[in-house]
């Protein structure tokens, strides 16, 4: 305390960090595919209780500030701790205030004294990501190994061939409104004996069911069996479940290293829907095959690679020289030059679906105005809500937005004043564009 006393004696008067403040009963760590550090704190007090961390951290996504509010109400002194604990994180973990991190302030409401307070967690919760080279190194051995156990073989630069059967449906239920207890306990009691469970469903309701859920099996090679099983996660495969691509269809794909969390799931995706008679279209980028952040210009960035198969060998080559000719960088990316290049190209495409980072928000945004078919926005990275600015770039194009808890194809057809959720989170269309409703 003896700190907190200083403050208020010096006058130092310091900016708030926090942006979006909630008032809540007890705060829930997310889960999902990013990682995350806690910093705890005792109550009433600006002292981190747990020695320093040695974690690695790149980019950061979100900051959650937890503390304690008594009938919803907030303090002058509790202002200035939580100044001062603030000021305490970023010295803690090293880690540096930027324009495009979200950060939160949680009141919890459930104590009605000190003593209960004393048992709720107070502190910080950074979700993150590794640095990038470390990402990008990672992906340049995780995809290798990916196709070699599709294909249950080790893929080298003299693979011809590789023989990959299209998997068969052997049977489509629909099961109605279901909770993701029962989802789970489906998917392993079906999943055996090369049989794989893929989901779909309209969207997942604030209760947390899923609504509408069908469920296909599919007969699948022991390559894609065990690809699948290896899985830790196949939540982007559900989103992509949903799409479908027909003979005028772009397939554009973000290679940098922040994707490397869902590269199997995306070369998963294309063995499932590969070896097929229809040749795609695809498209995959780098964001300027590590050129320096001041030679990237806009519209002529690079690092692009495309493809037109229906072979899975070109598409796993193809993403994997995109991959090792750089890892992204900054975080801007080129997303839409990606794009135009891959129309360009084909003037008969209707349809671009993009496969994004929900955390990079591209660096050539004027450059969506050029694209005139709609786009079908695939947010990779989403568990902790929906980037704004990716939500308003689909409302200027006029295409769809997908996540794991629903897709949206109206948002350029909503009035102000409209309001909409995505997951838990709650929006409205305000007149400089979408913005998220506390």
């Amino acid at each position: 305390m003896k700190t907190i006393l200083s403050f208020l004696l010096t006058g130092i008067t310091l900016l708030s960090f926090a942006q979006n403040q909630r008032f809540i009963g007890t705060y829930k760590r997310e889960s999902g595919a990013f990682k995350s550090l806690t910093v705890p704190m005792s109550f009433d007090s600006d002292s981190i209780t747990r020695p320093k961390s040695g974690a690695k951290i790149g980019q950061v996504y979100r900051i959650d500030y937890v503390a304690t509010s008594f009938n919803h109400h907030v303090s002058a002194y509790q202002k200035n701790l939580d100044e001062l604990r603030w000021l305490q994180l970023y010295n803690y973990a090293g880690i540096k205030k930027t324009a495009g991190v979200e950060t939160n302030v949680f009141y919890q409401t459930s104590a009605k004294d000190e003593q209960a307070a004393t048992t709720l967690f107070h502190g910080f919760v950074v979700y993150y990501q590794e640095p990038e080279e470390r990402l990008h190194y990672n992906a340049m051995c995780a995809l290798p190994n990916m196709m070699s156990t599709i294909v249950g073989y080790k893929i080298t630069g003299d693979t011809k061939t590789i023989d990959v059967k299209k998997p068969q449906i052997v049977l489509t239920q629909n099961v109605g409104d279901i909770t993701k207890y029962r989802k789970n306990e489906i998917t392993k009691e079906l999943t055996k004996d090369n049989v794989i469970v893929e989901w779909e469903y309209d969207s997942i309701g604030l209760d947390k069911r899923y609504y509408n859920a069908v469920y296909h099996l599919s007969k699948v090679t022991a390559g894609i069996f065990a690809a699948y099983k290896s899985l830790q996660d196949n939540s982007l495969l559900e989103v992509f479940r949903r799409l479908r691509t027909e003979k005028n269809t772009l397939i554009v794909t973000d290679m940098t290293g922040s994707m490397m969390p869902y590269y199997a799931q995306l070369l998963l995706w294309h063995a499932l829907r590969s070896e097929n008679k229809r040749l795609e279209n695809y498209v995959f980028f780098n964001d300027g095959d590590s050129k320096n952040s001041s030679d990237k210009i806009i519209g002529n960035t690079g690092g692009l690679y495309s493809t037109y198969t229906n072979n899975l060998l070109d598409v796993f080559r193809t993403m994997n020289l995109c991959m090792t000719k750089g890892g992204g960088g900054d975080l801007p990316e080129n997303n839409f030059e990606a794009g135009l290049h891959g129309l360009n190209s084909n003037d008969s495409i209707q349809r671009v679906i993009l496969i994004c980072d929900n955390w990079a928000v591209p660096r050539d945004v004027e450059l969506l105005q050029q694209i005139e078919v709609p786009i079908d926005f695939v947010m990779c990275g989403a568990t902790l809500g929906v980037n704004k600015e990716y939500l308003n770039l689909v409302r200027q194009n006029n295409g769809r937005l997908h996540t794991v808890e629903k897709s949206i194809s109206n948002l350029g057809t909503k009035e102000i004043g409209e309001k909409f959720t995505i997951g838990s989170r709650k929006y409205v269309i305000g007149k400089k564009g979408i913005e998220e409703e506390f």
